[in-house]
């Protein structure tokens, strides 16, 4: 059953990324036969693909059940990495929450694991990501007239004694292939002038934007400040300290 499943996702892929023959009707198809035989990475693509009607109708029911019933967040993580807080979230917000789990070990970078099922390119990108990148998530989903797509969060880290973050806010746009570009990305600027590590990040999204919240670290190595903040749009963006 496991190798079956192996190989209808490894399909999946082929449909996906196939070059003259991409089919994303087929990629799904074949990614719901995976999923239904047991393979995890399938059951999240097959999640993202449902929730953003990807060659299949969309339905927002089944892309929760897929992603959330594989991807409970741990409520703690090792120091100074990403954790993520479901108790600052609402019902929809951890659906999305959720979600960016799916972005980042699915088609666009999980199945690297599959060997020749993705594009040399694809693994040569990732491969050059440099060390400082630490953190990339998906926080959510923007829609502006007929463009829609995903935030990705990106943050680097530097130092050793003392670690200090950077934080980034890139958009995403999906073609009509369904593959992504970067739009736009900027970085949070007033973050980094605080010399502050990022211990816990959550996201929630809105027809305003996307919203930040962030607990930091201080220098001692005691839990620090906690930020909000409020993208508007790649031009105009809200940061200062938590209201609550």
């Amino acid at each position: 059953m496991r190798e079956t499943a192996i190989k209808q996702y490894a399909e999946a892929a082929n449909w996906h990324y196939g070059t003259g023959r991409q089919d994303l009707v087929e990629a799904t198809k074949w990614c719901r036969l995976a999923a239904e035989n047991g393979h995890l990475e399938a059951q999240r693509v097959l999640g993202l693909q449902v929730e953003f009607g990807r060659g299949v109708a969309e339905d927002p029911e089944e892309a929760a059940t897929r992603i959330i019933s594989h991807h409970q967040p741990s409520k703690a993580g090792p120091p100074g990495k990403f954790r993520y807080f479901p108790r600052r979230l609402s019902g929809g917000a951890q659906a999305r929450m959720y979600r960016k789990y799916a972005l980042i070990t699915g088609f666009s970078v999980g199945l690297g694991l599959g060997g020749s099922a993705v594009a040399d390119d694809v693994a040569d990108q990732v491969k050059a990501i440099p060390g400082g990148v630490e953190d990339v998530s998906i926080g959510g989903t923007w829609q502006d007239g007929d463009r829609s797509g995903a935030y990705r969060i990106v943050v680097t880290r530097a130092g050793v004694e003392r670690v200090t973050a950077r934080l980034f806010v890139q958009w995403l746009a999906f073609g009509e292939t369904g593959m992504a570009t970067v739009a736009d990305s900027i970085e949070i600027v007033e973050l980094g002038a605080l010399g502050v590590d990022i211990v816990n990040l959550a996201t929630e999204t809105d027809a305003d934007g996307l919203s930040l919240f962030i607990d930091t670290l201080g220098d001692a190595g005691e839990l620090g400040e906690t930020y909000e903040i409020h993208v508007f749009s790649p031009t105009e963006y809200l940061f200062g300290p938590a209201s609550n």
